[in-house]
């Protein structure tokens, strides 16, 4: 448990430094938490040479794929940057009209419950560092 905790504190803490600009005009916290949870979440399941192979596997099929380290679906080549914007948009969309329902927001991204489930453990998580340091 606490691996899988200092893992995921571990890539927030790299992925806020590598793309905190991308997400600057988002305000809501809770929010930008959430998509560095599925951001967390796409990038362990897809790590980069998998990524690589997908965009490969793009240029031969010219046909929608899930691109970047969102895993984005697209029928144009997108940048993992790229990703991280479309994404990011189609979240904060998502999470306005859900209310700031976490769960809600995350089955819009991907209907699975058992892939709601794994965010909402990262997010918490990162919601839990976040406390504790301000309590420092």
């Amino acid at each position: 448990f606490f691996k899988i905790d200092s893992y995921r504190i571990k890539k927030y803490t790299q992925f806020k430094k590598r793309y905190d600009s991308l997400l600057e005009q988002y305000k809501d916290d809770k929010l930008k938490v959430l998509i560095y949870s599925i951001m967390i979440h796409e990038n362990y399941n897809r790590p980069l040479f998998v990524r690589c192979l997908e965009y490969v596997y793009f240029f031969i099929v010219k046909k929608e794929t899930s691109l970047g380290i969102m895993q984005f679906k697209t029928k144009k080549f997108i940048t993992s940057k790229e990703s991280i914007v479309l994404a990011a948009d189609k979240i904060s969309k998502d999470y306005a009209a859900s209310k700031g329902k976490i769960v809600e927001t995350i089955v819009k991204y991907n209907p699975s419950y058992s892939y709601a489930y794994d965010i909402e453990r990262t997010y918490d998580s990162i919601q839990s560092y976040l406390k504790y340091l301000d309590r420092k």
